[in-house]
């Protein structure tokens, strides 16, 4: 195990908007992802240790990182205690010559400091101790700020999905796209699964 342990509490909380957990923390880190349809969402706020990859060997990299983090970690209270790690991945190295990612790694994952996440009719939040985000309060959003819609992306059966991954490979082989964010390519790699793309969405902000 390296580095200090990461003391997380774990507790159920009452329902909210995670969008209005994402507005309250501003300019900080933040990631944003929620499925309507199946009564999901994540968000989370800042960012308590990391892991940067780079190479062919990437995604074994950011696994072996992953699983560091997650020795470090020490947990308290009654929740689901479940490590939330968020990123992305750089579909091939090296990159593009164009300076659209200049900037960017070849991969990162990300241990959130605050996260808000429901499953169902269950709604937790994971903290790290001492984190600056610990009192962070959900924001009322003011009149006007862009809400969901009541179409949701992607609530049909599989065909529109295997559409979409068919014209984005058509893409990647052809040079128009340059990088795409895999979230769960890590726990794919852990569980010795097929990389595949899912409907799952990442925004970073």
């Amino acid at each position: 195990m390296s580095g200090p342990s990461l003391t997380y509490r774990s507790e159920r909380c009452g329902a909210l908007d995670p969008l209005q957990v994402f507005a309250a923390a501003g300019p900080a880190p933040r990631f944003y992802w929620e499925q309507p349809a199946t009564q999901r969402f994540r968000v989370g706020i800042g960012c308590t240790a990391r892991v940067t990859v780079g190479g062919a060997g990437r995604f074994e990299a950011a696994a072996t990182g992953a699983r560091e983090i997650f020795e470090r970690i020490a947990w308290e209270g009654d929740g689901p205690r479940v490590a939330h790690l968020v990123g992305g991945f750089a579909f091939a190295t090296p990159p593009s010559p164009t300076d659209l990612w200049q900037g960017f790694p070849d991969g990162e994952l990300r241990l959130p400091d605050l996260v808000y996440s429901r499953e169902g009719d269950r709604y937790s939040r994971d903290v790290c101790a001492g984190s600056r985000w610990a009192s962070l309060q959900p924001r009322v959003l003011p009149l006007g700020h862009p809400v969901r819609g009541v179409v949701e992306f992607g609530n049909g059966g599989p065909e529109a999905y295997v559409e979409r991954v068919e014209r984005a490979l058509d893409e990647i082989r052809s040079g128009q796209l340059q990088k795409v964010v895999l979230s769960r390519a890590v726990k794919w790699h852990l569980d010795n699964r097929v990389l595949v793309y899912a409907n799952k969405t990442v925004v970073f902000d």
